[in-house]
């Protein structure tokens, strides 16, 4: 994996997360395969996680000579860094590593999805609001 990440071999998307909600990132999911097998790979990687060797999130390596194929979903429910996302970014990259020198190698990924949970967080001002109003509920009931 290292000469692909040295040779910045990778596809990327990036998924923006307001400042007006919360974002746990479940899982992320697709379908890989690669033809023309022989010593290919690919791992999953993101931002908040690190671009590494060793930072993969999952991946598939091997030396086979039939066509590797490897389907999702990734669980990422267990990732700190990616649960309680607000007013930031995250990037996932696939990097793809093959040593075999050929051109015609094609790796192929389809159907790619992230998952999660979002929930609004209000503003400040509405919370006050209702701090203000129980405040005042509060103070009636004693009088």
């Amino acid at each position: 994996m290292g000469p692909a990440i040295s040779t910045n071999s990778y596809l990327s998307f990036t998924v923006t997360i307001g400042n007006d909600v919360e974002a746990d990132l479940t899982s992320i999911d697709f379908d890989y395969s690669s033809i023309n097998g022989f010593d290919f790979g690919f791992g999953v990687f993101t931002d908040k996680t690190g671009f590494t060797v060793g930072d993969e999130l999952a991946g598939v390596f091997g030396n086979e000579a039939s066509s590797p194929s490897l389907s999702g979903p990734v669980d990422l429910s267990g990732i700190t860094s990616l649960q309680n996302l607000t007013d930031t970014s995250v990037e996932f990259r696939f990097y793809l590593m093959d040593r075999s020198g050929s051109n015609t190698r094609i790796h192929l990924f389809d159907n790619v999805s992230l998952e999660g949970n979002v929930s609004a967080i209000p503003e400040t001002s509405t919370s006050l609001l209702g701090l203000l109003g129980l405040g005042l509920v509060l103070c009636r009931r004693r009088h």
